[in-house]
C-alpha cells in the first residue's frame, strides 16, 4: 500500500507504524480518548489534530463488510471556513471548533484493502468544499473522527490515526541543585505527552539517584550540589509550527513540578529554570547547571523577572511617557452581556454612548436594535458623561 502525506509525493506505508519507529508517522489515537460500539469506532482529542490517515487493523481478512458498507466521518463546524493561525494576536478574535458545535462531516476518501487491513486516506478538501477553491489538502483538521458502519464490525485489532508529523529520539538532560536548603528531596516521576519516554538514568556516572522504576526516581541533593536524570524521549517533529503535535514532557517532584516542551530542545535551546535551580537540555549539548548559570553571570544576562526588579519603581509621568502613540483612539467596552446598548470609557475616563450605533436604522441584522429606537431621548448622536470637579457633567455631542 502507498499513500499521500507530503503533498502529492508518494510516501511508503511502511512508514505507518502503530509503535514508535525513526521518521514513521506518528499515530495520534493512543493520545486521544477512543470508544466503540458494534457500528462506531471513533477518537476524539483535546486539541485539533491533522488527520492524513487512518488504518483499521481487523482479527482476520474480511469479506463480510466492504469501503460501501462504512463511513468515515469527522467532527466539522468553522474548518475549512476559517484556517488561520490560532494562538495570540488577531487570531483570539477567530472562531475555533469544540466539542459541542458542529456536526459529523462524511469524507471523501480513499480504501486500500490488504487482508486484514484496511487503509483511508482522504481526497482534496474542497471537493467537499468546492466553495474554498484551490485549498486542496489532503488532511483533515478535527477534534474528532470516526468509522460509523452499517453492518456490525467485525473484530478489531487496532484503529490507528496518523498525522503528518515524525517520531524522533533523543536523550535529555535534566540536572536540579540546591542553593537555599541544606537538602532538599528532589524524588520524583516523568509524564510524557504526545509522546513516548524510553527510559530513566542517572544523570551523572557518580550519583545519588536511585531509579525505582521506568519512570520514577529517590534523589537527595544536599547544599550547592547538583544531581540529575537522563532520560529517552521519542518525540512527534512537524515543520508546520502551528502543529498541535507537540510532545511536552512533565517532572513532578517533591521539591518542584515543571513542564518543557521538546520543540523548544529541538531547535538548540537551553531552558534554565533559574527559581528552581534547574537545567533542562539534550545530552550531546553536555553542559551542566553550574557552569551555564556561572556563564550566563559572567555575560550579564539576566532573566525577564531580574530585568523587572532592576527597574525604578513606575511613575504616572513615566508611564504616560513611554506609552506608544495610538494611530486612533480607544476605549473601553462598559456594559452587560446581552445588553441592547452599548456603552464605552475613553482614555479620558469620559463614559459615552453613541446612539447611532446602538439603532443602526435599515441595517437587517440590527432589526432588534432599530426596534427600540425610540428610547434615546436625546437630541443628536453621542452622549457624554464626563468627570468634572464636584461631580459628572452631562454633555451630549454629535460625532
Amino acid at each position: 500500500m502507498r499513500a499521500y502525506l507530503r503533498g502529492d509525493k508518494k510516501v511508503d506505508s511502511n512508514l505507518f507504524s502503530p509503535t514508535t519507529r525513526l521518521e514513521s508517522f506518528v499515530n495520534v489515537a493512543k493520545y486521544g480518548e477512543s470508544w466503540k460500539n458494534a457500528r462506531e469506532l471513533a477518537v476524539i482529542w483535546d486539541d485539533p489534530r491533522d488527520i492524513y490517515a487512518i488504518i483499521l487493523h481487523f482479527k482476520s481478512a474480511q469479506k463480510s463488510i466492504s469501503k460501501d458498507d462504512v463511513k468515515l466521518q469527522y467532527w466539522q463546524d468553522h474548518w475549512p471556513r476559517f484556517r488561520g493561525a490560532i494562538g495570540g494576536g488577531e487570531s483570539g478574535w477567530g472562531p475555533i471548533d469544540d466539542f459541542y458545535n458542529g456536526q459529523w462531516k462524511d469524507a471523501n476518501f480513499v480504501m486500500e484493502a490488504d487482508g486484514d487491513q484496511w487503509l483511508f486516506t482522504f481526497n482534496p478538501v474542497n471537493v467537499e468544499f468546492p466553495e474554498f477553491g484551490d485549498f486542496n489538502v489532503k488532511y483533515r483538521r478535527t477534534l474528532k473522527v470516526r468509522l460509523a458502519s452499517s453492518k456490525v464490525l467485525p473484530e478489531v485489532e487496532s484503529f490507528e490515526v496518523y498525522t503528518n508529523s515524525v517520531w524522533r529520539r533523543t536523550d535529555v538532560s535534566i540536572e536540579w541543585g540546591c542553593v537555599d536548603a541544606s537538602e532538599k528531596v528532589w524524588d520524583g516521576t516523568i509524564e510524557v505527552f504526545n509522546g513516548e519516554l524510553v527510559d530513566v538514568k542517572p544523570l551523572k556516572p557518580v550519583s545519588r539517584v536511585e531509579v525505582l522504576s521506568e519512570n520514577s526516581w529517590a534523589s537527595k541533593v544536599k547544599k550547592d550540589e547538583t544531581d540529575g536524570v537522563k532520560i529517552g524521549v521519542w518525540y512527534a517533529h512537524n515543520n508546520n509550527a502551528e502543529n498541535y503535535d507537540k510532545t511536552i514532557v512533565t517532572v513532578r517532584s517533591k521539591v518542584r513540578s515543571f513542564s518543557f516542551s521538546m520543540s523548544d530542545l529541538e531547535r538548540g535551546e537551553l531552558i534554565l529554570i533559574k527559581d528552581y535551580d534547574v537545567l533542562v537540555s539534550r545530552s550531546s549539548d553536555s553542559v551542566d547547571l553550574r557552569s551555564y548559570v556561572n556563564e550566563l553571570a559572567e555575560k550579564g544576562s539576566a532573566t525577564v523577572y531580574d530585568l523587572i526588579s532592576r527597574m525604578p519603581e513606575q511613575t504616572l509621568k513615566r508611564a504616560q511617557e513611554e506609552l506608544p502613540a495610538k494611530k486612533k483612539g480607544i476605549h473601553f467596552i462598559v456594559s452587560c452581556k446581552g445588553r441592547r446598548q452599548k456603552f464605552g470609557i475613553d482614555t479620558r475616563g469620559t463614559v459615552f454612548c453613541p446612539k447611532l450605533w446602538n439603532v443602526r436604522d435599515g441595517v437587517p441584522e440590527y432589526s432588534l436594535r432599530s426596534k427600540y429606537a425610540g428610547r434615546f431621548l436625546w437630541d443628536n448622536d453621542t452622549i457624554t458623561y464626563t468627570h468634572v470637579t464636584g461631580g459628572l457633567a452631562l454633555r451630549p455631542l454629535l460625532c
